[in-house]
């Protein structure tokens, strides 16, 4: 979303042309994708936070 002229004024700031996303987010952006699909189709989609967190705690994960 990307602010016109008259509302970067209101916000005192000035307008900035569009950025090319870097690699980084793309990468975010396709995992996020993939894990929508699989749970979809029906399954469980765990992310590394939660592994992180299980494994502190002492849940078995498999790994």
């Amino acid at each position: 979303m990307w602010a016109t002229e008259r509302g970067a004024w209101i916000a005192e700031t000035s307008r900035s042309e569009p950025w090319a996303p870097g690699e980084r987010l793309l990468h975010r952006l396709a995992r996020t994708d993939v894990g929508h699909f699989l749970e979809v189709d029906g399954y469980a989609v765990f992310t590394e936070g939660e592994v992180r967190t299980a494994e502190s705690v002492g849940v078995p994960t498999g790994a």
